[in-house]
């Protein structure tokens, strides 16, 4: 079975178990947790995949990072340990989460700038992006110097680039294409 759609279909039965129990914001707040530890955390990703760990290793590691989870949260991680897909947690939390926005009908905008934006202007994005879609905005603001100035706004999976780098890189691609043809 592929990454993608194992992750799918924990994710899914997770949601769905979640929404029956009425447990689905804890447990969104968990995958949540979970994605952004693991994230941050590159031993602990290197760690859940390593097939040289055993599993109760990996199975008391979780549970200490995860004692304040939901109870049915755990018992989901302890359940992917036993079945020997810890490796794939970090995607079906991410997964999890997709699945979660689409349910909710949340769009989720990132928005990358070379400096911070005024709040002023991130109402103005999420004004004009709620009109176009409707439906709620989650917003994430990533801060990136290398873009020099202007934004790259992703939307759900659709990028706008109206970055100066990316206007430098397609000038520069322009000119490195010679169009000049000498008629001899």
């Amino acid at each position: 079975m592929r990454i993608p759609k194992l992750a799918h279909r924990y994710s899914k039965a997770l949601l769905e178990l979640a929404h029956e129990k009425k447990v689905l914001e804890p447990v969104k707040e968990d995958m949540k947790f979970l994605h952004e530890v693991i994230s941050s955390n590159p031993d602990l990703a290197v760690m859940l995949k390593s097939p040289v760990i055993k599993s109760d290793q990996k199975r008391k590691v979780m549970i200490e990072i995860g004692k304040n989870l939901n109870p049915l949260s755990q018992s989901f991680i302890t359940l992917l340990i036993k079945h020997k897909r810890e490796s794939f947690i970090y995607e079906i939390a991410k997964n999890f989460l997709e699945q979660y926005r689409n349910y909710k009908g949340i769009h989720l905008v990132k928005i990358t700038s070379a400096k911070p934006l005024s709040q002023k202007i991130k109402e103005e994005i999420i004004k004009k992006i709620k009109s176009s879609l409707g439906g709620t905005i989650e917003l994430e603001e990533i801060i990136n110097p290398d873009i020099i100035a202007g934004l790259i706004i992703t939307i759900n999976d659709k990028e706008i680039n109206a970055s100066v780098k990316n206007f430098l890189n397609e000038f520069k691609k322009t000119f490195a294409s010679n169009l000049y043809k000498p008629s001899f």
